[in-house]
């Protein structure tokens, strides 16, 4: 539809057809293409959208007596860098190295998440952000609240030690002890790191053992699943015909806390022993 510059808007119509649901259809009158110059027409059609900055969109010089059938094509570019506000960005420049987002990608709550991965690339998946993003966030919590507890019993070990040392510098000798090892076995989950299981079951086992008289000297859990910890108890004549129960108590400690792992998702299984099929037990939990 031809409009004279600086003239009145064009008045439109419905035509009375129908378009297709996802398309725009606009028919053009019957018009002189010849007459824009006699009479200083702008002969001019525009399809395009509002946004908060203003209207955005396709400009074309239409044929008269036509039918344009528009499909609008929903396409968003994701990518980082410096760009001012109210200024157009180089779709160019941007194309190269941002993320293409189609009508494709969205999940029928019109819902995508695009990640930046590490080496540069990018990750389009449908949807809101998966729940193992938020594990992540909640495991990295966790895991720097254990370290900072693990630092706490460190520190108050360190000063029941130093407590102790003071009370028996004037002693010629120390108390003797006697120490034994408790070993197992345990499938982890994918969120849970060795470090994590191992922080986790040293504060769990300190604090089963406060009120027995065992005492913790290290645990370690290797990246394969293996657990060994030492424990210790005072060489004196009151405990040694009790050396069973005393091992017992560690062996509960030490199930206590995987048992809480396992509670917390941390570990899907486990096995610790103190028996001579130790290593049988461990092949059938590997299997």
């Amino acid at each position: 539809m031809p409009l004279k510059q600086g003239g009145l808007h064009p008045h439109l119509i419905e035509a009375g057809d129908q378009a297709d649901v996802k398309e725009v259809m606009v028919k053009t009158n019957a018009f002189d293409p010849d007459d824009q110059m006699r009479f200083s027409w702008y002969n001019c059609m525009t399809f395009g959208v509002e946004s908060e900055s203003g209207f955005i969109g396709y400009s074309w010089v239409p044929d008269p007596s036509d039918e344009y059938d528009i499909v609008p094509k929903v396409s968003f570019y994701v990518s980082t860098g410096s760009f001012e506000s109210n200024v157009l960005a180089d779709m160019n420049q941007i194309s190269k190295e941002a993320a293409n987002v189609t009508e494709k990608d969205f999940d029928i709550r019109n819902e995508c998440t695009v990640t930046l991965r590490v080496d540069g690339t990018w990750d389009i998946e449908p949807g809101a952000p998966s729940l193992m993003l938020s594990s992540n966030v909640l495991n990295n919590l966790v895991e720097s609240h254990l370290n900072l507890t693990s630092s706490h019993a460190t520190l108050v070990e360190l000063m029941t030690r130093k407590s102790a040392k003071d009370s028996t510098e004037n002693q010629l000798m120390a108390t003797p002890w006697l120490k034994w090892f408790v070993k197992g076995i345990a499938n982890r989950t994918a969120q849970t790191s060795a470090y994590t299981l191992q922080q986790m079951m040293r504060i769990h086992i300190v604090n089963f053992l406060r009120p027995t008289g065992v005492e913790l000297e290290t645990i370690q859990v290797k990246e394969d699943g293996k657990i060994e910890a030492e424990f210790k108890r005072p060489n004196n004549h009151g405990l040694v015909q009790g050396a069973d129960k005393y091992e017992q108590i560690s062996l509960d400690a030490t199930n206590s806390a995987l048992k809480e792992a396992k509670k917390k998702k941390m570990v899907t299984d486990y096995k610790v022993s103190l028996s001579k099929n130790f290593v049988q037990d461990i092949l059938e939990l590997s299997k």
